[in-house]
């Protein structure tokens, strides 16, 4: 491995390079520039744009230093000037914390347009065609920037292992439900080794349409798109991505096995179809819940056919003005009055805090033909912060089998 000193050394010679090439390097230049490319990348540093101009203010300041940070951003520089020399500029080479080249492809050198009302759904699915055929490890890029998109399928099996999808501005959905002719609208599926991340937001607009959602009373209804799905996506890693005004559910993931230690499922509309799997093992840990509806919920169609929702757990969340932070429904749709037939126990609630804006913080409507059993809650502590003063906090426990520790506010009698 090269030593950080001799690495501040070649990049402040490579920036230098470049500096004096005013342009394209030069011809006779190019074997100096591509030897600055090959010690570099020998540093197995990560690697980012040469956008990231601080690292360059950082070389002109500390020429002769050890550069830590700004070294992990000369191999790009380096490797996106020989990629202007010959031609490839729509794609860009980096280095990724392993050391392993990344090739970047940029939705915009494949005319997507962030001016709000460019619908770029093909722009989007040619450069996914690009790096997903490219055969190396690839990023595609979404700049900042407001991208307009109607519903994008990104398919597989792709060549490249592992693929990156990187979104750095705002991806805003269209607002047209006869685009949509499925039930979501970003769609990943048939991919092994993708990650999903950049810090950027997916924008649904769904509050241009909830106002069609007549679910909650029609059985038969057309529900909403969701606005990301992963189906049969296989080494997913999502993170630093925000889903906000979705139409419907933010997230579904489907057809997708988890690791034998940490099976996991989707909560929700249990019992609506004939047949259904039993749900098991899901974890929802570490969140912050602001003026939802709902907080954490379990609901079951009534009149269901027989399932089981078991050993499911919340724990350690914040609810900040929700105005049902935990709560178990199990007559939801219901019209006959028939009980639901979904078995739901060893559900356990655990350090949940924060603000209630009902005065009922804890509902559960069990099943009276299959009472919830083994529902555990520990360390609840919510306050009423509603419109009505002097409102008792207080919850709402039907047919539930409950076990309590440490703080209840409330609790179950």
């Amino acid at each position: 491995m090269v030593p950080p000193n001799k690495l501040a050394e070649i990049g402040i010679e490579a920036f230098q390079l470049l500096e004096e090439s005013k342009g394209p390097v030069p011809k006779a230049k190019m074997p100096q520039l591509s030897t600055f490319q090959q010690q570099l990348s020998s540093a197995h540093a990560s690697c980012y744009t040469r956008e990231t101009i601080e690292c360059y203010t950082a070389a002109q300041k500390n020429k002769g230093s050890i550069l830590v940070l700004g070294l992990a951003l000369l191999s790009c520089v380096a490797d996106g000037a020989l990629r202007h020399h010959i031609g490839l500029s729509d794609r860009r080479s980096l280095i990724d914390g392993s050391g392993a080249a990344v090739t970047v492809f940029d939705v915009t050198k494949h005319g997507a347009k962030a001016d709000d009302k460019t619908d770029n759904a093909q722009a989007f699915i040619q450069t996914w065609r690009a790096a997903c055929d490219s055969g190396v490890p690839a990023k595609v890029v979404i700049p900042g920037g407001t991208f307009l998109t109607s519903p994008v399928v990104f398919q597989g099996p792709c060549k490249s292992k592992p693929i990156v999808f990187e979104v750095q501005g705002n991806v805003k959905a269209t607002t047209d439900l006869s685009e949509y002719s499925s039930e979501q609208w970003i769609l990943f599926e048939i991919i092994d080794g993708l990650t999903l991340n950049g810090g950027g937001t997916f924008d649904g607009q769904g509050s241009a349409v909830w106002k069609y959602n007549d679910c909650h009373e029609n059985k038969q209804c057309q529900a909403l798109p969701s606005s990301i799905k992963l189906s049969k996506v296989n080494n997913a890693f999502v993170h630093e991505i925000s889903s906000v005004d979705s139409k419907y559910f933010h997230m579904h993931v489907t057809s997708c096995p988890p690791p034998p230690s940490n099976p996991m499922s989707d909560v929700g509309s249990l019992g609506k179809y004939k047949n259904e799997e039993d749900v098991s093992g899901i974890v929802v840990t570490n969140c912050t819940l602001f003026n939802t509806t709902n907080g954490v919920r379990i609901k079951s169609y009534a009149a269901s056919d027989p399932s089981q929702a078991l050993n499911i757990t919340f724990k350690d969340i914040t609810m900040d003005s929700v105005k049902n932070p935990i709560i178990i429904d199990q007559k939801y749709g219901s019209r006959n009055g028939a009980p639901s037939r979904v078995k739901i126990s060893n559900v356990h609630y655990q350090n949940i805090k924060g603000t209630s804006t009902s005065n009922v913080a804890v509902s559960f409507l069990c099943s009276s033909l299959v009472p919830c059993q083994g529902v555990e809650l520990v360390d609840i502590d919510l306050a009423y912060i509603g419109q009505k003063a002097n409102m008792p906090l207080s919850a709402s426990c039907l047919n539930a089998n409950v076990k309590s520790g440490g703080k209840q506010n409330p609790g179950c009698n």
